[in-house]
């Protein structure tokens, strides 16, 4: 009983992690139409906003990557 609950709390937190993950491109990013004309930049701020579209995507990925896995490590050193 333990187990299945363990698990369903680590689903839940997976797809916690991938909405918010798309919903800060939905919402934030500066390619999103969403919220075109809420959003003002500064002109003097539009190098930082030209830094984060040019970031790769393994980059933006790694601290997902990071916490899926120090996840599942944990677990696996609490059982063993």
């Amino acid at each position: 009983m333990q187990i299945i609950l363990i698990l369903l709390l680590y689903f839940l937190l997976l797809k916690v992690i991938i909405f918010g993950y798309l919903a800060s491109y939905l919402y934030v990013d500066i390619a999103s139409y969403l919220l075109t004309y809420s959003l003002f930049t500064y002109p003097n701020q539009v190098g930082l906003v030209k830094g984060h579209i040019g970031v790769t995507l393994i980059i933006k990925v790694f601290p997902i990557i990071i916490t899926i896995v120090a996840s599942f490590t944990a677990i696996y050193l609490y059982y063993s």
